[in-house]
């Protein structure tokens, strides 16, 4: 399905075409996947040089990978020319790389990817996911940036499209929903604000992670005395390498995110350092919630208990 936009439809859809001509504002569907969950993490069924393989679908990691297992199940060969780091809660270590083909969904097909090679526990961590987790990998922000991501966690679908001249879009759909400006950082993490007791952080858009997570640093910046965490219980988890930490578990008076106030949300407290950012919006937020992650234009689109 391709849309192209002249300026009456653009006026009729709420879509601001810009400096762009705006005949050159294209949006094109190139997929709509279903989403299966293993436990909060949604996954989707993707081709790998001709093999199905069930990837998880992770907004706050940086780089796709592939298993150890997957690798050599499909016999892909060893990209002596690069290598990848991974940064995570817990630490940092640095994995080999294989060359890929091609990779497709739907109409969407990326050739010639140089991919890391890592186990799912060393992102997701051994306390949330055991040895049985059947996935072949996570694909991260490098290549879901490469699209327009419309999630319905409701409808369970998600949906891929190619924007090209675009200045502003808005989505099709009915009801209410919140625009929030997004910062991009240079590894294509969408950073979206987050308001915690009247402080404001910014926040990863991180379908990867279980819940809310603060840095103890960024707490401080913000404002908070570090002591207003002594009295919280104490919750353990595990990151990178498989190394073990625990956290505080925090419970802000109001939490603001898009247009909703949120009482009662936990918050896990970790030392770790997230780079540009002080926080994870994990899969608890997101639940009964469509998005559409519009990395074309630097914006979040967020709807509670989509329309159908």
């Amino acid at each position: 399905m391709r849309i192209t936009l002249s300026l009456i439809f653009c006026t009729f859809l709420g879509l601001a075409c810009g400096q762009a001509h705006a005949q050159d504002c294209q949006i094109e569907k190139r997929a709509t996947l279903p989403i299966n969950y293993e436990r909060y993490l949604p996954t989707v069924a993707i081709m790998i040089n001709g093999h199905s393989v069930n990837m998880g679908v992770d907004t706050g990691a940086e780089r796709t990978f592939v298993t150890p297992e997957a690798a050599e199940e499909m016999h892909l060969p060893n990209d002596p020319h690069h290598m990848t780091q991974s940064i995570g809660v817990g630490g940092s270590k640095t994995v080999n790389n294989v060359m890929v083909d091609d990779i497709s969904f739907g109409l969407a097909h990326l050739t010639q990817q140089s991919m890391a090679v890592n186990s799912l526990t060393s992102r997701l961590g051994s306390q949330d996911f055991g040895p049985t987790l059947s996935l072949g990998g996570l694909l991260g922000a490098d290549i879901l940036s490469q699209y327009d991501i419309e999630y319905d966690v409701t409808g369970r679908t998600l949906s891929l499209y190619s924007v090209s001249n675009c200045a502003q879009i808005s989505p099709l759909w009915e009801g209410d929903y919140a625009r929030l400006p997004t910062k991009l950082t240079s590894h294509k993490l969408l950073l979206i604000p987050v308001s915690l007791d009247k402080h404001v952080v910014m926040a990863i858009f991180d379908t990867g992670a279980s819940g809310l997570f603060l840095t103890r640093s960024s707490a401080a910046k913000a404002g908070f005395a570090d002591n207003i965490f002594d009295t919280d219980p104490v919750a353990f988890g595990s990151g990178v390498n498989n190394q073990s930490f625990q956290m505080p578990i925090h419970m802000f008076e109001g939490i603001i995110i898009g247009k909703e106030l949120y009482r009662g949300l936990r918050v896990g407290i970790v030392n770790s350092s997230l780079g540009n950012a002080d926080m994870l919006v994990g899969e608890n937020y997101m639940n009964e919630h469509r998005f559409w992650l519009s990395y074309s234009t630097g914006t979040l689109f967020i709807q509670r208990n989509a329309a159908r």
